[in-house]
This record gives structure tokens, sequence and C-alpha cells, in this order.
């Protein structure tokens, strides 16, 4: 297990430039100077003097506060991160509180370089962000062991829920606003009915990327609307935002439905280039609550293996009377393998859904027939450009009716007609190396009318369009090959 702890000095500085600094020490003492050599003992006394430019430098220890960060301004933020390369712990505050940081209300700071860590108690938080607040950067953290409880064995009851990092939008007018959530380990958590990181309600403007997010008892990344967290319905919801590069494993529930990524009534998402494994689902975009409409979720370039429930699954699960729905959605260019390891939906499962696609996918599962499900009733819903390959006669399901072979669906679903049901030679499936190898057929047979956005890359961080084709699949053939399983942080 790999732990990347920045030099926050050297980072801080870059960023903002020549600023006050304090400097904080469990041997140091509150009536001192904070300085380097002469340092206070809290961090909460340091942060009661920082004013905005302000660096609050953690040195080597444990600390045991509620932490509550003041505002910065723009273009002279409040950093709180550790010295150096010294390990700075905030662990299990003292008392019946809320979080371990708490960042209300304030904006332009900074969280950095912290082992956020040990705090057992039912509803207990690590990083909570809450009401209105905007540029808020939370990089480069250990957030783990923040549990409902200290015993796994513990029954898991409706009331339990634990949060290691939770951004609550509740202001009814102004958001919670460019946010940045980059290079975290989040981690070993056991998080009852709750989530390992999680954007809920009036939440507009942020990234999610190149995290570790592993071993939670539920959903891994989820970003949500509708739940009635801003009390305003019209801004109740997270938007505007991109989930990238963040490698998602073991999100898993015994008692619930889980994600690695999950996208629950939120809108204007692009979840791309991410690599989940191991979880329940791979990636959900769905809309739980009813009257509400998730729009405009866009799942691309992603490698999805190994999940237990099923690969991508889009819309609402029983909508009108039970769920939401996803409309104007594009699950597009992702590789799915050996996923549905319950043998229960399939690598690709659409619930209801209004005006979305599923286009250029690799669905590959030779342990269960069923590769692609579509039970709902969906309205304008097109399918094209895929690869099935299921090592012999692929299954798909159509309104509870089961086709066996690409015509046979084809016929039925008057969809896929430009896909094919074959071996799309992966470099190495068992050593997961999910790589189009050079005798691919997915090679140059993705949407002819295909044009990358201009941000847009494969599964690499490579030019997504190759010889004037798009490959089928999250792989370009022909491009430099990355590690992608280890897609920001190593654990």
């Amino acid at each position: 297990m790999k732990q990347i702890l920045l030099f926050c000095a050297i980072f801080a500085s870059s960023m903002i430039g020549a600023q006050t600094s304090y400097y904080v020490s469990p041997t140091g003492s509150n009536s001192a100077a904070g300085t380097l050599f002469n340092p206070f003992q809290t961090i909460n006394h340091a942060l009661s003097v920082s004013t905005p430019g302000t660096t609050v430098f953690v040195m080597g220890g444990n600390y045991s506060e509620t932490i509550f960060m003041p505002t910065g301004a723009p273009g002279n933020r409040i950093t709180l991160c550790n010295y150096g390369t010294q390990v700075a712990t905030l662990t299990s505050p003292v008392g019946n509180t809320d979080a371990i940081i708490n960042i209300i209300d304030v904006s332009f700071v900074t969280i950095q370089g912290l082992i956020i860590s040990g705090y057992y108690e039912n509803d207990a938080r690590g990083i909570l962000i809450e009401g209105s607040c905007t540029d808020v950067w939370i990089l480069n953290n250990r957030i783990e062991s923040i549990s409902f409880t200290y015993n796994s064995a513990d029954p898991v009851l409706p009331t339990s829920n634990a949060q290691p990092l939770i951004v609550l939008g509740t202001d009814s007018v102004v958001p919670i606003s460019n946010l940045l959530i980059k290079y975290n380990n989040i981690l070993g958590c056991l998080t009852g009915n709750s989530e390992g990181l999680a954007l809920n309600g009036n939440v507009d403007g942020f990234e999610i990327s190149y995290n570790y997010v592993g071993d939670i008892t539920n959903i891994g990344i989820d970003v949500i609307g509708g739940e009635g967290t801003c009390p305003n319905p019209v801004n109740d919801n997270t938007r505007n935002g991109i989930i990238r590069w963040n490698e998602v494993v073991n999100c898993y529930s015994l008692y619930a439905t889980s994600a690695g990524i999950y996208s629950d009534g939120a809108n204007n998402i692009i979840i791309e280039n991410n690599t989940v494994y191991e979880n329940g689902w791979g990636i959900e975009a769905g809309c739980e609550n009813v009257g509400v409409v998730s729009s405009n979720i866009i799942i691309r370039n992603n490698v999805v293996f190994h999940n237990r429930e099923g690969g991508i699954v889009i819309g609402g699960y029983d909508y009108p009377t039970g769920s939401g729905k996803v409309v104007n959605s594009l699950v597009q260019h992702n590789t799915m393998v050996g996923n549905n390891l319950k043998a229960t939906n399939g690598e690709i499962i659409v619930n209801y859904t209004e005006n979305c696609k599923v286009n250029g996918n690799i669905a590959y599962n030779t342990s269960d027939p069923l590769l692609f499900s579509n039970d709902a009733g969906s309205l304008n819903f097109l399918c094209d450009y895929n690869c099935f390959y299921a090592g012999g006669t692929a299954d798909f399901s159509l309104n509870g009716n089961t086709y066996s072979g690409l015509s046979a669906w084809q016929s039925a679903s008057v969809t896929d007609m430009n896909s094919f049901e074959t071996d799309p030679l992966l470099v190495n499936v068992a050593g997961f190396n999910l790589h189009l190898s050079a005798l691919s057929p997915c090679i140059d047979s993705g949407d002819v009318a295909f044009s990358a956005v201009p941000s847009e890359t494969d599964m690499d961080t490579s030019t997504r369009v190759q010889n004037g084709r798009v490959d089928i699949g999250a792989d370009e053939y022909g491009t430099a090959v990355g590690v992608y399983v280890l897609a920001g942080n190593e654990n």
C-alpha cells in the first residue's frame, strides 16, 4: 500500500505566493509565537488567528480536535496542510461533534496532505463541506476508518451512517461551487447507509479526479439530487461536474444496492476515464426519487470489470411510481469485462430512459451469457456500434423476453444494427490488460459520425480518434499504453 503525500510547503507556496504562516505541533504551546521553532499546540488556535492568505502547517503527530475552517478570500486562500513530509493525523475529536474538519459557509480554503483517521461513531464524518461555499480544494489527503462502529460484524440499522467526505449544498439560493477533490485516498470505512464520497443538494460546478476510493461498505462516489438537502427544489441537485481518472474498488454492500460510481438525480455530469472494479454495480446513472429528472449524464471511456451486480446501469428503476427518470444521456466507449458475478443482471442494464444512447462499448463476459438488458420500456432509446462477446451465444433481454444471439436481438429491438458479436481480442483478460490487441475487430469500427470533444481521451490519456475513425471500447489502438488501473493514487 503506497501513500502519496506532496511536499506541502513547496506546493502551497507555489499556489498562493508570499503569505503569513503558522506552525502547529503536539509539543507546542498556544501561548507561543506559532513559528517553526516555537509552534502552537492546537490547530484551531492557529486557525483562530489566521487571516486570508495564511497557511497553517501541521507538524507530525496526532491531533484530536474538531476543526472549523475560517474563510479565505479571492487570491488569498487559507491553507491547512502537513509540514514538509511529516505525517499529521487528525483523529477522533473530543466530545459529540459533527465532523473532524468542518468547512461551513466559508470559501477559498484548502485542506491538503493530512491523514484523517479513526473516528468510530454513528454519524461520524471525516470532512464536512456545508452551506454555501466556493473554491474549496480537498487535495492529497488520506481519509480512512471513518465508521459508524468499531465492529464490522455489527448490524446495519436504518439509522447507521458514517461519511468520510460529505458535501451538502443546503443554501436555497447560493450553491457550493468551484469544488475540487483531487489526489485523495478514501478507504477502509464502514459507512452504513452512506457513501465514501458524496455531493448532495445545491452543488454547482465541481471536479472529482485522481482519487482512490476503496473498501467502502456501500457506494464509493455519489452525486445526488432530489433528496431535499436544499430547501429549494429547483436547486436541489448536484450539477455541472466531472468525475474522472478515479480508481474505485470494493465498494460493496451486503444490505443495499451499491455502485462504485453513482449519479442519482444529478444533472450535467461527465463520468470518464475511471477504473472501477469489484464493487456492487460498476457505474450507475439513476434517479431514485419520484418526480425528479436526471439529465445529460455522460459515461465514457471507463474501464469497468469484475463488479458483482453488473457493469454499467442507466435509468429510473421503477418509473413513474417508484422512481424518477434519466433523460438525454450517453453511455459510450466503455470497456466492460467479467461483471455480473452474481449472474443476475448483465454487463449493460437499461432501466427507464428517454432519449438516451448506448454506443461504442465492449461488453465481454464468458461466465454468463446475459450481456444486455432493457426491461423498462425506454422511450427513443438508441444502441449501436457495440461489441458483444460471451464466449458462445450472447443473451439479450428486452421487456422480460430473452433473445439468444445478436441477430435475434436486432430483430426484436431494432437497435445495434452496426454492432457485432465476436471476441474483441483484448490483450490479456486474465491479467486485466484490457487494451485492444493488434488484430482486434474493434479497431476503426466505431461510429463513423463520432467526433471527440477537445478534452476527451482514451483510457491512457491519448488521442481518442486514430486513422480517422474511433475504436470501440475505452482503448484507442495505436496510442501510448499507460497504466490505466492506477488512475491517480496507488494503494
